[in-house]
């Protein structure tokens, strides 16, 4: 109870900060979109904190046309799922939105939360999309949390937000940074860049971003350096004498030699910074005749106009995977200035998109011809990456209010359980009830890829593609995903194999040779020793050991590494080592453990008919035979071919031998106990192919051989089966 005041008392504090804040403050609009509904339908508000304008001079001023396809891209499913279009059938709830311009700032984004959280003619924010920078994004979630409303980001990428310590509150449906940063590195990698600068804005995106590079920088390159100058610029109020300042260090003697800028920045701070460059170009010869090439991320990369790719001459942008969002660029094109009236910032976004001005207040530019305009690919529409990710956002909420709806509420409306009981007339849903629900959702996307959560609030799947602007052209060069074996997976990758072997062969080799011994050895007085049960787990235990032994010292000499594989189409990280050594003695030992037991097997093919076992260990060596001269080819033939096709091949191997040893050795010893525990209460007199009995005739035969040949009354022989003979006896007493 007291922390439910503690709530409160705050929510009421702030609330008045907030409202002091639009006193003196020119608050930005904001977008509503309340849909049509029945009296019994319930409203279910959705908020968002978006950076529309950007800040320039601490005042919202540049429209963000990215920003503006996000606005379109949640109003357009959010209409598709109300009308049962899209994402799933909310029965009784309709969905609403209010979205607020944060102008990409702390202290802005704070007062419009606070905005939203103020309860509207009784419906309450239940949770909030946003923002897209995320060190507003981490101020936002902490205000959040405090009223146990969740935050789901499309665009916030900073790795610290999948802490669930400290943002407990908090999901996306964008990659983490440090997925970037790991390709950033590989790319550098790859091109085989021996010396690089690093330049990020000194935000928690970009200070986390260079760090994650750098230590993946270090990780996959040898020889290999970031350069000692290491540049910060202020983000948001950097002034023009600190972008040059910035470019100056890039001018300096002493980083001549580096020609690849690794950027970790905010569109503004690398807008910012490439008008510093091209300023420093206009007044120095030498240093227009340099030659950069710049990696980034989407964040900027995706967000540069023709006027700074062409500054920037060569870009190469790491971007998340372009997916169909087909139907959302089909309306997106519809829009049109003279029908689209419900998003307060579209007319800003008209003007800035054909540079034109609708009232004639600015002298500068034309007047915009509405009626000859249309927005299509031909004259600069490109979809942002992050739009896919607005959309999931959305059906992931959709999803989980609908999870609740039947959970807790039998399929109709929202129920009394699901309010809050803490914040009374801020949420709609317990927040508790609805992140829970939230993280559990798993979907298919609008675009046909599914989605669900991992245990930190980010999406599972992780791709991205790797794009090269030159003179104003981009292309396509390569793919980047996230399937990175670690080291202990590597290790135990190489251990697997030749233990798998050496457990299918060992056991069947210790049984072969103990057959042979009782019926190929000449009669004797001595007892014939180490047969029982105990001895032959022993003998088989030490020849696997033996390969676990080869594994070590594999493992020792040649310690588990990764390796970074590059193609035309995309790049990744496997198992790095020298397969022939290691691999060629693990096979060689099993190949031995084969080949003796196939020499035993053969030797015992003419023991007597009754005892059958024989038989069977010698089709399944027969056919372990035939398996592995197919085998080994392949084996080695792959090995060239990279890890997945070596690994098929390995798997397939072992897989094969097994099944083989399961389908021709245990199986009919599963059958013949089964079968005759079933006949033996039927057929009482009948000699039955037992065990026991099998046991019983073979000691008949071998006491009368022994007769023949040493007329000795217990020979080792005997003894043998006689204890076999013994212990199948108590186990049919115990089945009686």
């Amino acid at each position: 109870m007291k922390r439910g005041i503690v709530h409160k008392r705050l929510y009421l504090s702030s609330l008045a900060v907030a409202l002091l804040a639009q006193i003196v403050t020119a608050v930005p609009n904001v977008y509503t979109f309340n849909p049509p509904r029945n009296k019994t339908d319930e409203l279910f508000v959705i908020g968002g904190i978006l950076p529309v304008h950007e800040s320039l001079n601490g005042s919202c001023e540049q429209i963000n046309g990215a920003v503006i396809q996000y606005v379109e891209a949640i109003s357009y499913i959010i209409q598709r799922i109300n009308s049962r279009q899209a994402c799933l059938n909310l029965s009784g709830i309709k969905l609403s939105v209010e979205l607020y311009d944060s102008c990409g700032t702390v202290n802005f984004a704070l007062q419009q939360t606070l905005r939203l959280l103020t309860p509207k003619n009784g419906n309450g924010v239940s949770v909030v999309l946003g923002e897209a920078i995320s060190s507003v994004t981490i101020q936002v979630a902490n205000l959040l949390q405090l009223f146990h409303v969740p935050l789901i980001s499309f665009a916030s990428t900073t790795p610290s937000l999948s802490d669930k310590t400290q943002y407990g509150y908090f999901a996306r449906t964008c990659p983490s940074d440090s997925y970037q940063a790991r390709a950033l590195a590989d790319i550098v990698n790859h091109f085989n860049w021996s010396y690089v600068v690093t330049i990020n804005s000194d935000d928690i995106y970009g200070q986390a971003g260079i760090k994650g590079f750098q230590n993946n920088f270090q990780n996959v390159t040898l020889n290999r350096c970031v350069a000692d100058v290491s540049i910060e610029i202020p983000y948001p109020r950097a002034a023009a004498s600190e972008y040059d300042a910035a470019v100056s260090k890039l001018a300096s003697p002493y980083v001549s030699n580096a020609t690849v800028i690794v950027l970790f920045a905010q569109p503004a701070t690398v807008n910012g910074l490439l008008d510093a460059v091209q300023r420093r170009r206009e007044r120095d010869h030498t240093f227009a005749t340099k030659q950069f090439l710049w990696v980034g991320t989407e964040s900027w990369t995706t967000a540069l106009d023709p006027k700074r790719y062409e500054i920037a001459r060569s870009v190469i942008g790491v971007i998340p995977e372009a997916v169909n969002t087909t139907g959302f660029d089909e309306h997106f094109q519809r829009l049109h200035i003279s029908n689209h009236t419900d998003n307060p910032w579209f007319a800003e976004y008209w003007e800035d998109y054909f540079k034109c001005s609708l009232n004639g207040t600015n002298p500068a530019l034309p007047i915009c011809n509405v009626s000859s305009q249309r927005i299509s690919r031909t004259n600069g529409y490109i979809p942002d990456a992050h739009v896919p990710n607005s959309i999931d956002a959305v059906c992931a909420i959709a999803h989980a209010v609908h999870q609740i709806q039947q959970s807790v509420c039998n399929g109709s409306g929202l129920c009394n359980a699901t309010r809050s009981s803490e914040a009374t007339g801020v949420s709609a849903i317990d927040g508790r009830i609805l992140l829970l629900n939230i993280l559990k959702v798993n979907f298919t996307s609008e675009s046909g890829n599914d989605f669900n959560f991992d245990s930190n609030g980010d999406p599972t799947n992780t791709i991205f593609t790797v794009q090269y602007v030159h003179n104003g052209q981009m292309n396509t060069i390569g793919k980047w995903d996230n399937i990175k074996p670690s080291l202990i997976i590597c290790g135990v990758r190489r251990f697997v194999v030749g233990f798998g072997f050496s457990s299918c062969f060992s056991p069947v080799l210790v049984r072969t040779v103990r057959i042979h011994r009782i019926f190929n050895r000449e009669a004797s007085a001595t007892s014939l020793r180490y047969v029982n049960p105990l001895s032959q787990v022993t003998f088989a235990a030490v020849l696997i050991s033996i390969q676990v032994v080869i594994s070590l010292v594999w493992l020792g000499m040649e310690p588990p590494t990764v390796r970074h594989v590059f193609d035309a189409h995309s790049a990744k990280i496997e198992c790095g080592e020298n397969p022939y050594v290691g691999l060629s003695v693990t096979l060689v030992y099993n190949a031995i453990l084969l080949f003796i037991t196939l020499y035993f097997a053969f030797r015992t093919r003419k023991v007597p008919g009754n005892f059958n076992e024989t038989k069977f260990i010698n089709l399944t060596m027969y056919s372990l035979l035939i398996i592995w001269i197919v085998f080994i080819p392949i084996c080695y033939g792959t090995l060239s071919l990279g890890l997945t096709f070596q690994s098929s091949s390995l798997i397939l191997g072992t897989v094969l031998s097994a099944s083989v040893i399961l389908g021709c050795l245990v199986v009919p010893k599963m059958y013949t106990v089964i079968r005759t525990k079933l006949k033996k209460n039927q057929e009482r007199g009948t000699v039955h192919v037992t065990t026991q009995s099998v046991l019983k005739m073979e000691m008949s035969i071998r006491k009368e051989a022994s007769v023949r040949i040493n007329p000795l009354k217990h020979t080792s022989v005997d003894r043998a089966i006689q204890h076999e003979s013994q212990v199948c006896h108590a186990g049919t007493q115990t089945d009686n």
